[in-house]
């Protein structure tokens, strides 16, 4: 890291690891700097938005640093995005956009000169993902691409038995999710799989309530395990048992749960949504089926079990993807694009 060290460098996202959360990627990304001896400076630290907001307008116009690095989501993280661009534009440090949500081509659709505006404040645009980068592209702008990352170490590779469907969710319980369709996959898999079941794992953004009353009216609730939000530690532990991931979500970029699962060597069966089949290759890393598809992820699952080697070579490229994304590799090339700041 000897390219980056003497810099401080300003990260501004949402950081609600510090408040009970898991740690973002922006607050990860920081960890790993301030390892490698740079100084960070965060803003956008603390439970609610009105607490987020002034911590990052605080901070971008009082603290010194060599350069910003801001996250940029779609809806309301365009428009802080932008401000924080122009703050840093007006005291002439280098802005580095990170974008993420696979919302953001749908909602440039509608506010496309506000994504126009934002990444023309950029000094350098990242992207996790081809899909991201794809996007930029057609608004005018390079994207660089360095993958959402994870610590690789701190995931037990494991070979799962594929006798029936011990299913895996881990997400937020929330619509944009669509964590009611692996209720509805368990339930289509019952006929055939009497003993299938499913665990399900996540912080409550109002949709808990609906699966679970959803699960009592299919006649599933003594096959599923609701639980809140798990630290990272956990997400290992409890997909000891399991054999396969669902991915339901209707909007995604680079879902890290994948990458986690990827990790675990946990089969995948996802939506084909946003950037995902970028990432994941339908039946050489994952089985990719249509959003809210109950039939095709039921048939995807029994794929899995009835040909456990198909289960095994989707694990296995999955994992070898996964080691691309290792932080031991995402790191340097942050060292790379962040070293142009000290030039």
């Amino acid at each position: 890291m000897c390219g980056v060290t003497g810099l401080s460098v300003g990260l501004m996202g949402n950081l609600v690891g510090g408040s009970g959360g898991n740690p973002t990627s922006a607050e990860l990304l920081g960890q790993e700097l301030e390892a490698n001896g740079v100084s960070v400076v965060y803003g956008g630290r603390g439970l609610g938005r009105i607490k987020r907001s002034l911590s990052l307008l605080t901070t971008a116009v009082t603290r010194s640093m060599s350069c910003m690095v801001i996250d940029v989501y779609s809806g309301r993280g365009t428009y802080v995005a932008l401000i924080m661009g122009m703050i840093a534009r007006l005291r002439n440090i280098p802005v580095f956009l990170v974008l993420h949500g696979g919302a953001l081509p749908q909602f440039s659709q509608k506010r496309r000169r506000l994504c126009e505006r934002v990444l023309s404040l950029a000094t350098t645009v990242i992207a996790p993902s081809r899909y991201l980068q794809t996007w930029a592209k057609s608004l005018g702008y390079h994207a660089q691409i360095i993958p959402n990352p994870i610590h690789l170490q701190g995931y037990t590779f494991q070979h799962r038995i594929m006798d029936t469907p011990r299913l895996y969710w881990v997400r937020r319980y929330h619509e944009v999710y669509n964590p009611q369709l692996a209720i509805r996959v368990l339930a289509g898999l019952k006929p055939r799989f009497p003993d299938a079941d499913l665990r399900m794992a996540g912080p409550d953004s109002g949709e808990r309530g609906a699966c679970e009353r959803l699960a009592q009216s299919l006649g599933v609730a003594s096959s599923i395990e609701f639980l809140p939000r798990i630290t990272k530690e956990e997400i290992s532990a409890l997909a000891h048992d399991r054999n396969i991931f669902l991915n339901t979500t209707h909007v995604d970029n680079t879902p890290v749960t994948m990458l986690e699962a990827a990790a675990l060597g946990l089969p995948i069966v996802s939506t084909n949504v946003g950037g995902i089949p970028f990432i994941f290759t339908d039946h050489e890393s994952a089985l990719l089926v249509q959003s809210d598809n109950v039939d095709a992820m039921v048939q995807a699952i029994t794929q899995y079990i009835e040909n456990p080697a198909l289960a095994e070579q989707c694990a296995n490229n999955a994992y070898a993807m996964a080691q691309r994304c290792d932080w031991a590799k995402v790191i340097e090339q942050w060292n790379r694009v962040l070293s142009n700041a000290a030039a």
